[in-house]
């Protein structure tokens, strides 16, 4: 194994901890908004749903490219078996869900969290706060199913049926 392709290994498998690291940190907070009392005054939730982007997320998109990278490099003696393939499958079906539930409702989180700060006389709207929990469960529950994934494509990796 040269030291090129271990370096390729370490960024692939680096990108994936931190993609579905921070995927998975998401989901905790969003639970966390809705066990809080008062998640609108809550300085933590609020400081984590920040508005802005959720850089460390959005590695999950290098995942693939170095695992095709990986491929070429043992100029695709791997490409027959499973393993890749499942992988692929796994990642796909979480960059999915995670572009179109977890992104969009983290978004919305942000949002609603700093609107509570700038309009005070939302902090005890019961509406609001149904409309908080209900984004804060698709938060979650996207983001344990990007979890459920990660996890499958590690065993399948170490694995490598």
């Amino acid at each position: 194994m040269s030291a090129g392709y271990v370096c390729l290994i370490l960024a692939h498998a680096l990108c994936a901890l931190i993609g579905f690291g921070a995927l998975a940190a998401t989901g905790a907070y969003a639970q966390a908004v809705r066990s809080s009392r008062d998640p609108f005054s809550s300085e933590t939730l609020r400081r984590f749903f920040r508005p802005g982007h959720n850089l460390a997320s959005a590695t999950i998109v290098a995942v693939p490219i170095l695992g095709g990278c990986l491929l070429v490099a043992q100029h695709g003696q791997d490409a027959h078996l499973a393993y890749p393939w499942i992988g692929l499958g796994c990642w796909a079906v979480a960059a999915i869900v995670a572009a179109t539930v977890v992104w969009p409702a983290e978004h919305k989180l942000q949002g609603m969290l700093a609107l509570s700060q700038d309009e005070p006389d939302h902090l005890g709207a019961d509406q609001s706060r149904v409309e908080l929990d209900s984004v804060a469960t698709r938060c979650f529950t996207g983001a344990s199913v990007t979890t459920v994934c990660f996890a499958v494509a590690v065993v399948v990796m170490l694995a490598q049926p």
